[in-house]
């Protein structure tokens, strides 16, 4: 029969993101967690809340990025001698040069519109005192660490000081989306809540009717079979290679072990997108020429001698679910698609020799 939770009142709750998570989505907006914060951002039921040096952090890590992923690509150019002879249309756009300011300012104004979007408030760090600041630094406290690395942590520890003011004197609350564990060390306490990722902070407002959720992710882990046997078949299915070496690699899942629940990231009356994290452990057969052993004239290979190799791994993946029914009613529920969506793609995977250096 169909289910009628009572949906508490609205509430509105507050999101601060660090830098790295949007250097992490490649500072774009098209994925579905990012699409799903939109809609929440439109609603207001989440608002969103930054720091100027996080505004900053992401603007100069543009810069930073572009001009790496440049570089690889003008290094691709300069090898590129027979592709950029086909006619195909789509190859003219892959062999011309970019211009990096155009490239930078584009991303930029692409992220400074989603913040004037979303309303986002950005609060102002220039009147935090050091003193808290540097008592944590000769401390040794989260956000630092490492000796080698406090410098680098200064930024996060001013944006942290000037968040829990700013929530203090609005009487918020503030989840705090951050990959790093020392920024999410210094944030757990009141009155901010650490996450590591964003769809937790989704998952959590798609519990706003708690029954419904949960019988939504029972539902999706009662597939669990054909999830795993999806997320196994297209892991297996991307292109791989041998990491700096010559050569291609296979792989064969051995096992998949699935978190014990997933994420909402979406919840609506007529369908709900959920992800589910798996650590996969996997064996790699790797072919490629060993440079060693092979024989080279005036920089041309002339003999190549092929080394096979297995090696065995693990790799994090996220499956994604999307589930239809009619008017909240669980008895309809149907698994409408089952997809891999990280890794997006085939990877280079190191040989043995390789593998962690030079940390070994």
């Amino acid at each position: 029969m169909p289910y009628h939770g009572q949906v508490p009142p609205h509430v509105v709750e507050y999101v601060f993101i660090d830098t790295q998570v949007f250097v992490a989505t490649g500072f774009g907006f098209n994925g579905k967690p990012f699409q799903a914060l939109r809609n929440h951002l439109e609603t207001r039921r989440l608002r969103l809340v930054l720091s100027d040096i996080t505004v900053r952090e992401v603007h100069a890590q543009i810069q930073h990025n572009v001009a790496k992923e440049l570089q690889a690509h003008r290094k691709f150019l300069e090898s590129a001698r027979v592709i950029r002879n086909s006619p195909l249309p789509e190859v003219e756009g892959v062999v011309h040069k970019l211009d990096a300011d155009a490239v930078v300012k584009s991303l930029r104004d692409q992220f400074d519109a989603f913040l004037a979007e979303s309303h986002a408030s950005i609060i102002d760090t220039s009147e935090i005192p050091a003193g808290n600041v540097l008592e944590k630094y000769f401390a040794v406290e989260p956000p630092f660490g490492a000796a080698e690395s406090k410098r680098h942590e200064f930024p996060d520890a001013f944006a942290i000081e000037t968040l829990i003011e700013w929530a203090y004197e609005s009487e918020r609350t503030v989840f705090v989306v951050t990959k790093d564990e020392r920024f999410r060390e210094a944030c757990d306490r009141i009155p901010l809540i650490p996450k590591e990722t964003l769809n937790e902070v989704l998952d959590h407002v798609a519990s706003d009717d708690g029954k419904f959720a949960s019988l939504v992710r029972r539902h999706c882990m009662e597939h669990l079979f054909d999830i795993k046997k999806t997320a196994k078949s297209e892991f297996e299915d991307r292109f791989y290679w041998v990491e700096d070496r010559d050569g291609d690699a296979e792989v064969a899942v051995d096992k998949l072990t699935p978190s014990p629940e997933p994420q909402i990231i979406e919840i609506g009356p007529e369908s709900a997108t959920l992800h589910l994290d798996m650590a996969a452990e996997y064996s790699a057969h790797l072919s490629y020429i060993d440079s060693d052993s092979s024989i080279y004239s005036e920089g041309e290979l002339v003999f190549a001698d092929r080394k096979e190799e297995d090696v065995n791994r693990e790799q994090e993946l996220t499956v994604e679910i999307y589930i239809t029914y009619e008017r909240m009613d669980p008895d309809t529920f149907e698994i409408e698609n089952i997809r891999l969506i990280d890794p997006s793609d085939g990877f280079g995977i190191q040989t043995e020799f390789d593998y962690d250096w030079p940390h070994k």
